[in-house]
């Protein structure tokens, strides 16, 4: 015997699902309507049932039994609420989320300031700072003198292509024939033989 079963998803949206009874439950029809529709179509109108009965001709229907089946009442309202309260959730945690990071970067500021205090103080007296200076200065002229030392002289040798660096040669243009008219001898004679005829 077929069987009716409604349900409503999160957004509202009516579901009307008409099942046959015999074995395993099988669909036969399924009806989606937004919540609360003043204007359409009845989920079961006269020529929905006809289709339906066409369809399946060997299933008996219980229509006034199938349209009694209780529904239950929207809770559109509620889920609207339930919606209004997770976005007023989720607004309070990224306010305080903001709230502990200002927070941190406000002590991270603090630190900051409160280093060169500390830093000030334990610095050592002036007369040892110019002594660290003028040895500093010392030894970076010496650098310098020894760098101008070994630095390379330079000479007329081109230097040398990197490894991977072929050059490339320029084909020339001959004639044809060897470039000398006659067959490539100077004389126009037999390569090893001789010119008197």
């Amino acid at each position: 015997m077929p069987f009716l079963k409604f349900s409503r998803d999160k957004r509202g949206y009516e579901n009307y699902y008409l099942f046959d009874g015999k074995g395993r439950p099988r669909l036969l029809f399924w009806f989606r309507t937004p919540p609360q529709v003043k204007v359409g179509r009845a989920p079961f109108s006269a020529d929905v049932r006809a289709m339906v009965e066409a369809q399946n001709p060997g299933v008996h229907f219980d229509w006034p039994r199938i349209m009694a089946t209780p529904i239950p009442s929207p809770d559109v309202d509620r889920w609207r609420e339930r919606r209004r309260v997770e976005k007023a959730a989720k607004r309070a945690a990224r306010e305080a989320e903001a709230a502990e990071a200002a927070e941190a970067a406000a002590e991270v500021v603090a630190a900051g300031e409160d280093a060169p205090e500390t830093a000030a103080e334990e610095t050592e007296p002036r007369e040892d700072l110019e002594a660290v200076i003028e040895a500093v200065e010392g030894s970076a002229t010496e650098s310098d003198d020894v760098a101008a030392e070994t630095a390379p002289q330079t000479s007329d040798v081109s230097p040398t292509p990197p490894a991977g660096h072929r050059r490339r040669r320029r084909r020339r243009r001959g004639r044809r024939g060897g470039g000398v008219p006659g067959g490539g001898v100077p004389g126009g004679g037999v390569p090893g033989g001789s010119n008197e005829v």
